[in-house]
């Protein structure tokens, strides 16, 4: 594969102009398929194909604004296909984004070796954005094979166009204070008020497409704190839905923000967001296996990459008052999740755990934290329930205790001091982290759940007992090439304590390892080829550190 120069690595890339014919997704192309629906907004209306043997054949399309995937049409986007998304330079401007509305489908099933990516339509500069007007050049000139860096010229690569989001009927614990129905809501990030943006229902396992290889980047809209467009938005996405094999790259806010619904994740990577790696609210009750979360760890004088946390998860969504049914329970397996380093920033925790969450983290790594912030925090909370639902507690301190909210073969290295009183921020969070038997039945008290958890012991950047070295680099190194190598030495998990968790659910594909990567130097990450940290040469091919 192509393997990025050291001027691409630094952020240093060619101005050329795109080697790609492209289209605008406008009904000026696209005829009666897609219509105006307002000011920068389009609804496409009739199933069409992007790509080469597409509905308007081209490699490239753009979005001009506000574009609606409306119920009954499918969107198909062939391997291969570049979309991107108009910035909005001036507060008054609508960036290109794309929502697929509940009923609505998308099909975007790209490869590891041509894979689908939407990156933003500026031809400005990162500052000064730019929208494309027909004939310009690119700033993302080369998405394929030199893709921007995250900050480049001190200036972050995020907020350079709007997102992608899925909107399904799948159940939420919303009140009825956005459309008068309990477990409907309007999704965040578009500052409308009617049905393109309703999400919710009763359907667990709708479905809204299959979105496969994609790789989303330089993403994010906010209209104001807390109404934010994310790298990808999951509102009440059912388990019908396949999403594997996603990439998101330098976000705005959030990489993943989930609100409700059943959606299950496989093979995911999450870098460089400004917010939180993996945003989960209103009663997700989905699955998720094979992660990595990557917490910027680059010179950046804005702070604008620099995480919130790699985990903030939510049983509600800004409150302590779960107003109904269902609660908050993912299920989430072989998760790595690398830190900034020991001199970067996380603003609060690896994981946070807020009002009324619960659910299982198991068989997963963190990494590589700053001594100054704690690996885990489990906030108790005047939570309440406004309904008369049998259910535990929802304050998630006291979940940990009735045994809906477990942690459990987990690996802490570089965490925090590297000790069980340091990575947890309360007494519950020290325990969890401490809890060090290796069968349920070893469960410490007050955390029934929680079994199987390791400390390693401190590590240099030079001597790293738990993860390959590439000619004596340590193992996130985020600036030189094959600098972060996610890949666990052969003995972690039989050397390190942590023990492995059973798996519960045929979702999950039964691995003997902990991690998002096999224990393995020469197996091929799955992230390989088709993520932008491993396109730029960052993100190791393989823990050999091999070029394939």
């Amino acid at each position: 594969m192509f393997k990025a120069n050291l001027t691409t690595i630094l952020g240093v890339t060619a101005s050329a102009a795109s080697a790609w014919a492209t289209t605008a997704i406008t009904p000026a192309n696209f005829g009666s398929d897609v219509v105006i629906a307002g000011t920068g907004e389009y609804n496409i209306v009739s199933s069409i194909k992007l790509g080469p043997n597409g509905t308007v054949a081209d490699t490239e399309y753009v979005l001009e604004g506000f574009t609606f995937v409306m119920p009954g049409v499918t969107l198909e986007i062939e391997p291969g296909v570049i979309v991107r998304g108009q910035p909005a330079p001036a507060e008054t401007d609508i960036p290109g984004s794309l929502l697929v509305t509940r009923g609505g489908e998308i099909y975007a099933v790209g490869t590891a070796t041509n894979p689908i990516i939407f990156t933003t339509a500026n031809v400005g500069t990162l500052a000064s954005p730019v929208r494309w007007t027909g004939t310009d050049s690119w700033l993302d000139a080369a998405p394929k094979t030199a893709p921007l860096a995250p900050v480049v010229g001190g200036e972050p690569a995020v907020n350079q166009w709007g997102a992608l989001t899925l909107l399904g009927y799948a159940p939420n614990n919303r009140d009825n204070s956005d459309t008068g129905v309990s477990g409907e809501a309007f999704i965040e990030g578009y500052g409308l008020t009617d049905s393109r943006v309703t999400y919710g229902g009763r359907n667990p396992n709708d479905s809204s497409g299959s979105v496969k290889y994609v790789s989303i980047r330089h993403s994010g809209r906010s209209i104001s704190e807390g109404d934010e467009q994310q790298g990808l938005t999951l509102g009440s996405v059912g388990m019908g839905t396949e999403l594997d094999y996603i990439d998101i790259y330098c976000s705005g806010d959030d990489g993943i923000e989930i609100f409700g619904g059943t959606a299950t994740l496989k093979h995911f990577m999450l870098s460089y967001f400004n917010d939180d790696g993996l945003d989960v609210d209103q009663g997700w009750t989905g699955y998720a296996q094979y992660g990595f979360i990557l917490a910027g760890g680059v010179a950046d004088p804005s702070n604008l990459t620099t995480a919130d946390s790699c985990g903030e998860w939510d049983g509600e969504d800004g409150s302590n008052t779960v107003s109904g049914s269902p609660f908050a329970h993912p299920t989430m397996y072989n998760l790595t999740m690398f830190g900034p380093g020991s001199s970067g920033t996380l603003d609060t925790a690896f994981i946070i755990c807020k009002a009324a969450f619960g659910g299982d983290l198991y068989n997963s790594i963190l990494f590589d934290g700053p001594s100054s912030i704690p690996g885990m925090t489990i906030l108790p909370g005047a939570n309440s329930v406004s309904v008369g639902l049998s259910y535990p507690n929802p304050d998630a301190q006291a979940q940990v205790g009735a045994g809906t909210l477990n942690f459990a073969g987990l690996l802490f290295v570089d965490v925090a001091d590297n000790s069980a009183a340091t990575i947890g921020a309360e007494a519950i969070s020290q325990t969890v982290a401490g809890a060090s038997g290796t069968t349920p039945d070893a469960a410490p008290g007050g955390a029934p759940g929680c079994y199987g958890n390791r400390i390693g012991s401190t590590a240099t950047s030079v001597n790293d007992p738990f993860f390959g070295l590439i000619s004596g680099a340590g193992a996130n190194d985020q600036t030189v090439a094959n600098g972060v190598n996610p890949v666990p030495l052969t003995s972690t998990t039989a050397g390190s304590g942590a023990t492995l968790v059973p798996y519960t659910n045929t979702f999950f594909t039964d691995t003997n390892h902990i991690g998002a990567f096999p224990e393995n130097a020469s197996s091929t990450l799955f992230t390989t080829f088709w993520t932008a940290m491993n396109i730029r040469g960052i993100l190791v091919d393989n823990g050999n550190g091999d070029t394939l």
